[in-house]
C-alpha cells in the first residue's frame, strides 16, 4: 500500500527510532515497503539499516555515495518504490503510530493525490500550523494554507509521481523538495489534510549534520525563490490566486533573506544579495502582493527596488514582532510607537522614503 522512502546520512543514534516508528505502524508492516537509502554515511548508520533489513523482509537497505543532500537518496528510493502511495521520511524524524493508516484512509476515501499529515515539533523544531486548523477532505491550494508547506514529508500517490516524471533535483543543496511538492500540488486532483492527529514528528537533534536544516547562503536562497516563482507563473493564471502563492515565496524566501543573520554577513555579500533580490522584486512584486505585506516587508521591498543598501541594513535590525508601524495614513504616513532598539537605526530609512513621498511602500 505505501512505500516509505527514508534518506539516511550520519544519524546512527536516531535512525533506529525512525525505523521502529515505521515497523510499528497500525496499518501493518505487511502493507508497507520500506526503502532506506544510506547516502554515504561515515558513522554506523549503514550497519543499523542492515540489521533492520535482516530482521524485516519488508525493509530494503541501499547504500550509495554521498551526494550532499536528500534529493539523490530520495530518487534512489523512488526508483525502487512499488507501493500505491509513497511517503518520504527523514531518518532522524519519526511517525505517530497511526499516521499512515489515517492518511491512507483519507486518500482512499477521497481519491487524494497528496495528503498532508499534521506535524509536531520536537526539541524546539518549528512546524507549519496554518494548513492544520481542521481536517480537509478537499483542501483548496490557494486558500487553505496548503502551499505554505512545501516539504516532502507527505503522502503522495505514486501514479501521480510517475505520470509527471517527478524527481528531486540533485544539484540543489537545500530546497530540493519545493519544486517536487509544488508540481504535485499543481497537478493533484485532490489534496487532503489530516489535522486531528500528530502524524509526523519533526525533530531538532543537537549535533546532527544536516545541510537542509542549516541556513542556506543568501544567494542560494534567492535563486531558489526565483526558480519557484517562475514555476508558479507557468502553472497559474494571473490574479489573486497566483498572488497568494507568490506572497508565500516573498515572505519566506525573499524577505526571509533579510532576517536576523543579515547584518552578520560581510558587506560584499550583503550587496550581492540585495542586487540578486532586486530583479525578483521588480518582476514579481505586484501592487496587489505588496498591499498584503506587513509594513516592514514593504519597506524592505522599497529599499531593494531602489538600491538603498545603507537603509536596507538599517531596516534589517527590525524584529518581525516589533510594533514600530502602527497605522498607515493613505499609504504614506507612519505613526511611531515608543522607541525600541532598532528604531533609531531604521529612522534614516523611513525618513528617506517619507521625504520622497513614496506611496504604497
Amino acid at each position: 500500500m505505501v512505500s516509505v522512502v527514508i534518506a539516511v546520512h550520519d544519524v546512527e543514534a536516531y535512525v533506529g527510532e525512525c525505523l521502529d516508528s515505521v515497523v510499528g505502524q497500525s496499518i501493518g508492516l505487511r502493507n508497507l515497503q520500506v526503502v532506506a537509502v544510506d547516502d554515504g554515511s561515515t558513522d554506523g548508520s549503514g550497519a543499523v539499516l542492515e540489521r533492520y533489513a535482516d530482521k524485516y523482509p519488508e525493509i530494503t537497505a541501499v547504500r550509495r555515495p554521498h551526494s550532499g543532500g536528500p534529493g539523490g537518496p530520495r530518487n534512489t528510493g523512488l526508483g525502487l518504490a512499488r507501493g500505491r502511495y509513497v511517503f518520504f521520511l527523514d531518518a532522524d524524524d519519526y511517525l505517530g503510530p497511526q499516521a499512515l493508516e489515517r492518511m491512507v484512509a483519507v486518500a482512499e476515501r477521497n481519491g487524494s493525490d497528496v495528503v498532508l499529515g499534521r506535524m509536531a515539533g520536537v526539541g524546539g523544531r518549528r512546524v507549519p500550523k496554518v494548513p492544520f486548523t481542521r481536517n480537509r477532505d478537499r483542501a483548496d491550494l490557494f486558500r487553505d494554507g496548503v502551499y505554505y508547506t512545501l516539504s516532502a514529508q507527505k503522502l503522495f500517490r505514486r501514479g501521480l509521481i510517475e505520470r509527471l516524471g517527478l524527481r528531486f533535483p540533485e544539484h540543489l543543496r537545500t530546497g530540493e523538495d519545493q519544486p517536487f511538492t509544488a508540481l504535485a500540488y499543481f497537478n493533484a486532483r485532490v489534496i487532503s489534510v489530516v489535522a486531528d492527529y500528530d502524524c509526523y514528528y519533526l525533530t531538532y537533534r543537537e549535533g546532527v549534520r544536516n545541510v537542509t536544516r542549516s541556513a542556506p547562503h543568501p544567494l542560494e536562497r534567492l535563486a531558489q525563490a526565483a526558480r519557484m516563482m517562475e514555476l508558479v507563473e507557468r502553472h497559474t493564471a494571473p490574479g489573486a490566486d497566483r498572488d497568494r502563492l507568490m506572497r508565500r515565496h516573498f515572505r519566506c524566501e525573499v524577505f526571509g533573506t533579510f532576517g536576523p543573520g543579515w547584518r552578520s554577513l560581510d558587506r560584499r555579500t550583503r550587496r550581492r544579495a540585495a542586487e540578486a533580490a532586486r530583479p525578483i522584486v521588480e518582476r514579481w512584486l505586484t501592487d496587489r502582493i505588496a498591499g498584503r505585506l506587513p509594513p516592514r516587508e514593504r519597506l524592505l521591498a522599497h529599499c531593494v527596488r531602489r538600491g538603498l543598501h545603507r537603509e536596507l541594513d538599517a531596516v534589517t535590525g527590525a524584529s518581525r514582532t516589533n510594533r514600530f508601524f502602527l497605522t498607515w495614513r493613505g499609504g504614506r504616513g507612519v505613526r511611531e510607537s515608543r522607541a525600541t532598539g532598532w528604531i533609531a537605526r531604521a529612522r534614516s530609512a523611513l525618513r528617506h522614503i517619507l521625504n520622497r513621498r513614496v506611496s504604497g511602500m
